[in-house]
């Protein structure tokens, strides 16, 4: 199931591209979908390996293999911005954790952000919610609420 943004939703319903049961999931039904599945599949918890110091920018992986979900979420405009961050924040790894803040995944998100979107904290760690609660924060905060953007990278 590949998502798709809301807006691209509504684009592609009002030209009449869905109809009937071609309808996509709806942002809200793929992070449900998500969650149900992780709640029944756990993944392990993510160890010490994980961790990485979002706020002193480590990382710097690749993160090429992360371009089709962040295209399913940001403008293409925002795209690069968002990789970079990525890259910055987690090094590509969504299983990334920082000891000292406690966020979590590639965009290394707050706990206190799962439970506005009725999310357990380690939902987080699912890239397409990360990526999908990312979005939701760039929406009400804009690009400050990240260190690195913050500290003059990423722009």
């Amino acid at each position: 199931m590949f998502p798709v943004s809301l807006i691209g939703w509504i684009v592609c319903l009002l030209l009449g591209i869905f109809t009937g049961d071609d309808l996509p999931p709806t942002p809200s039904e793929i992070v449900t979908t998500t969650t149900t599945t992780l709640r029944q599949n756990p993944e392990p918890a993510p160890t010490s390996s994980n961790n990485v110091q979002a706020d002193h920018g480590m990382g710097d992986g690749d993160v090429s293999g992360w371009i089709p979900l962040v295209a399913g979420h940001f403008e293409p405009e925002d795209r690069e911005r968002i990789l970079c961050l990525i890259g910055k924040e987690s090094g590509g790894n969504p299983t990334a954790k920082n000891p000292s803040s406690g966020t979590r995944g590639l965009l290394q998100v707050a706990p206190f952000w799962a439970s506005e979107y009725g999310l357990e904290v380690d939902d987080l760690y699912v890239p397409e919610i990360n990526l999908y609660v990312g979005r939701k924060i760039l929406d009400s905060q804009g690009w400050t609420a990240w260190a690195p953007y913050n500290r003059g990278e990423c722009r």
